[in-house]
């Protein structure tokens, strides 16, 4: 099981307080989901959300509860579908040794209650300093999603440490109400 959270700073809780959580259960050998669950607290606006995904039909059996509200849906996926948590570790998969800059990938991924393409395009290595490792070399990512404006912005990018271990140390991208930043603090059990 891995598990997000996202979070506003508290300084600015009384303008739009956001608790988020996202847990995805993956098969470790293939990268691939089987379980999803997120729960959504942003600005009082509640939600639950669940895709339970079967391999075998190439189905995902949806589920949003939001107070008395319950929808149900079945998605057509593909074998290599994957979620908003663990698109990021199949990213890790990824030899970007082999990828020429400005090559794009299309990942299928379940977003609300469809698949829709997560693009990413490979742009080059970059060095980035962090507070766990130092100044490390990594590879500079684009993400952007299919028919959606709003992030389809350059400024959106992960960037994952240039080695055996590929871990994200920095993302940033805008969303409407603001901007994201994620950095990487702590690191433990890496590959030497």
């Amino acid at each position: 099981m891995v598990t997000a959270t996202a979070s506003t700073y508290s300084n600015y809780d009384s303008f739009f307080k956001i608790r988020d959580l996202f847990q995805t259960y993956i098969d470790k050998s293939e990268v691939r989901p089987y379980l999803f669950k997120r729960v959504v607290d942003e600005g009082g606006y509640r939600f639950n959300m669940k895709y339970v995904i079967n391999r075998n039909t190439l189905q995902a059996k949806f589920e949003f509860i939001r107070g008395p509200i319950t929808r149900n849906s079945v998605i057509k996926i593909s074998e290599n579908t994957q979620d908003l948590v663990s698109v990021l570790y199949y990213v890790r998969t990824i030899d970007f040794e082999k990828v020429p800059v400005g090559k794009s990938i299309s990942i299928p991924t379940l977003i609300d209650d469809k698949v829709e393409d997560i693009v990413l395009t490979y742009r080059g290595k970059e060095n980035i300093k962090t507070e766990a490792l130092g100044s490390v070399q990594c590879y500079k990512i684009g993400i952007s999603a299919n028919n959606k404006a709003v992030v389809n912005k350059e400024s959106n990018n992960i960037w994952l440490t240039a080695n055996k271990n590929k871990v994200p140390v920095l993302v940033k991208a805008e969303i409407p109400v603001g901007s994201i930043q994620l950095r990487l603090v702590e690191a433990k059990g890496l590959k030497q």
